[in-house]
């Protein structure tokens, strides 16, 4: 292992504060303090994500991987930076009856809070590890520091209801359904272990949509298993809030302006020219629901083309075409801002302010085309709880 391996918290001694490197973060500090002296800090790092193995969508596993915070980020986004732990073993049902049934649902969740325990426990257990770092032995002393998941491995991981349908539908606070695209509350009420067990323990565990089975990662100290767990910004943003953004605008053209402007916006998307590194749609947004998060990257990368003066005239209810481009020029400077490696307090404050305002302006505009009104979980992830993690 190389020497960037081994940090001790860094507090610049500046008046701005950086937020890049795990060992940049309040985090770190906070756990430092409370691991032996003579021990350095291991990060530990969950990546959890449900894979399709065939083309038709039939056979899908869920496998487990590790990283660690002390890898530099430019080397942790690389796949040798991430080992697999193992797949979760998956329960077959003999019918949709049996497959349907509460009781087979929570022996799902019951095998894999005892898988989870099987394959972090030697790792999760240990105070002690030692590990040679520029020829030199070092006992690092391994801590739990984040799960990136989709929102269904969330919902796993945490054992909360996650559809947007039920009472309180976020894995990561407490909003409660009716205000979930509610885009300018000033207090959200963050979930706990100790509220969880709390009101598991006063029979309310429906109340708070929870799974009233142990959580495998209250066993840990002085971690929140909610707080850590953060969504990746594939399944967030390229598979989520861009997915959202494209098929509103289209059902938006369609009742509002006319099936002509449907029909030109994916002329105009197949009419694109070839450029090295974009990938074009021959087939415009005809096959949308099989799109990839690839698929959807090279849409945004000339979306602002394709839309820019598109109609002229609109139905009442409508919107000019450039507020429609204005919404989509900000959700890209959002998301490039996003992808940035490191933020300052300053940056951290207007990227929020950003996220604001988009978040506000998509429920303005495209709550009407949304059958729940915009109550998706994944935009209210967005506004609420992105700059929190970082």
């Amino acid at each position: 292992m190389n020497e960037e391996f081994v940090f001790k918290y860094k507090n610049h001694n500046t008046l701005i504060k950086t937020y890049g490197e795990q060992f940049e973060s309040n985090w770190w500090y906070i756990t430092e303090n409370k691991i032996p002296v003579d021990n350095k800090l291991l990060s530990i790092i969950i990546y959890a994500d449900s894979t399709t193995c065939d083309h038709l969508g039939k056979t899908s596993e869920h496998p487990i991987y590790i990283s660690l915070g002390n890898i530099p980020n430019w080397q942790r986004n690389k796949p040798n930076a991430k080992v697999l732990v193992g797949y979760l073993p998956k329960l077959k049902a003999k019918d949709n009856t049996t497959r349907n049934s509460e009781s087979f649902r929570r022996l799902q969740r019951l095998v894999f809070q005892r898988c989870l325990r099987i394959l972090l426990s030697p790792i999760m257990n240990q105070n002690d590890m030692y590990l040679v770092v520029q020829n030199k032995i070092h006992p690092f002393t391994p801590k739990l520091s984040v799960i990136l998941a989709d929102m269904a491995e969330a919902g796993a991981f945490t054992a909360t209801y996650l559809p947007s349908t039920s009472k309180r539908p976020c894995y990561y606070c407490l909003i409660n359904n009716k205000d979930l695209n509610n885009m300018a509350l000033s207090h959200i009420d963050l979930r706990t272990p100790e509220k969880m067990k709390l009101a598991i323990s006063e029979n309310q565990a429906s109340e708070f949509s929870i799974h009233k089975e142990f959580n495998y990662f209250w066993d840990f100290d002085d971690f929140n298993i909610y707080e850590a767990t953060a969504p990746d910004r594939m399944h967030l943003l390229d598979l989520g809030v861009t997915k959202y953004l494209i098929e509103f605008t289209r059902e938006l053209l369609h009742r509002k302006v006319s099936n002509r402007a449907v029909k030109d916006m994916d002329h105009r998307l197949c009419a694109i020219p070839r450029y090295p590194g974009l990938i074009i749609l021959k087939n415009g947004l005809e096959n949308i629901s099989k799109f990839t998060a690839n698929d959807y990257r090279n849409i945004m990368k000339v979306i602002i083309f394709v839309i820019d003066n598109l109609y002229d005239d609109y139905k009442e209810g409508g919107i000019p075409c450039k507020r429609l481009c204005n919404i989509f020029h900000k959700y890209l400077v959002m998301y490039m801002k996003l992808r940035q490696e490191s933020f300052t307090d300053t940056e951290l404050t207007e990227l929020e302010t950003l996220i604001t305002e988009f978040c506000q302006e998509f429920v303005t505009i495209f709550a009407e085309y949304s059958p729940s009104r915009c109550k998706i979980p994944k935009l209210h992830v967005l506004r609420y709880h992105v700059i929190p993690s970082i």
